[in-house]
């Protein structure tokens, strides 16, 4: 029960938790794998995007959340917390301000939420509340979480095209210099045969 849009999305249902694996491999034509700050700046820059669209009302396909049901707002928690229509998810801000990157490996880094509190809630949005002992079907699922790697290449990798384009460009140069020294030994190595050999 996930947005199929956003690759990588995993909802976890034995520990509830929600996370998105972010390939930079099928991101981009360039190879990260030295490069771990760009890769925590851009993985930030998603988390950033995510939240800010979350906050203004919006699913993972940009679509409206909806409003609050009846019974929600005319509760305590709903007037004690200042809430107001669209769906936001912010009762307290705490799940969204728990999103961050939670692992790391190669080119690959994932987005998640620390806690198993956040994780929960999280994930009680995402599937509708799947699970939960009395508000599983009750309430509609909101994909909030996660992006489709055509909106991080639009709306994220458009912001880094400079330091991307530096990557690439050390990346020539490094092969270019290999290249070299590769030529260079083979003629130093030739050079001392044709010497051994008298030649």
């Amino acid at each position: 029960m996930s947005n199929s849009k956003i690759q990588g999305l995993k909802l976890n249902s034995s520990d509830h938790t929600v996370s998105q694996e972010i390939d930079f491999d099928e991101l981009v034509d360039v190879d990260l794998s030295d490069e771990d700050t760009l890769k925590r700046e851009i993985s930030q820059a998603i988390i950033d995007k995510v939240v800010d669209r979350t906050e203004s009302g919006r699913d993972s396909s940009g679509a409206s959340m909806g409003k609050y049901s009846e019974s929600y707002k005319n509760s305590l928690d709903f007037k004690a917390f200042g809430k107001s229509d669209p769906v936001d998810l912010k009762l307290t801000s705490d799940m969204l301000t728990s999103v961050d990157i939670v692992k790391e490996s190669g080119n690959k880094v994932t987005l998640g939420l620390i806690g198993e509190l956040q994780n929960a809630k999280a994930y009680g949005h995402q599937t509708g509340m799947k699970g939960h002992p009395f508000l599983e079907g009750k309430v509609k699922p909101r994909e909030w979480f996660g992006m489709s790697y055509e909106d991080i290449k639009k709306d994220i990798l458009s912001n880094f095209r400079g330091e991307l384009h530096a990557v690439q460009k050390r990346t020539v140069m490094r092969e270019r210099d290999d290249t070299l020294k590769a030529a260079q030994d083979f003629l130093r190595q030739a050079l001392e045969e044709d010497e051994d050999d008298g030649t």
